[in-house]
């Protein structure tokens, strides 16, 4: 579960994990285009980027990278979320 803080000076949208309420893990910002945001998601080695026609729709794919991070770890190439995983099993 993330939860999101607004910035009313900056107008970015930052998301933080449960365990760590004050890493960003993620945000979202209006663009300069009408009716454009951009979402980043900054965990993992590469993180992941992408647009979205509105900021509902940016924050459901911020939400569906930290899910596809926290189901498949490996995939996403952190060490520390294995090796923790692995002495949970």
């Amino acid at each position: 579960m993330l939860s999101s803080s607004h910035c009313p000076h900056t107008g970015v949208v930052n998301f933080f994990a449960r365990a760590e309420p004050l890493f960003v893990v993620g945000s979202v910002i209006k663009a300069s285009e009408p009716g454009l945001y951009h979402w980043r998601y900054y965990l993992g080695p590469q993180g992941v980027v992408g647009t979205a026609p509105d900021l509902r729709t940016a924050e459901d794919q911020l939400l569906s990278s930290h899910r596809a991070y926290l189901r498949a770890p490996e995939q996403c190439g952190d060490e520390r979320r294995i090796a923790r995983a692995r002495l949970r099993i």
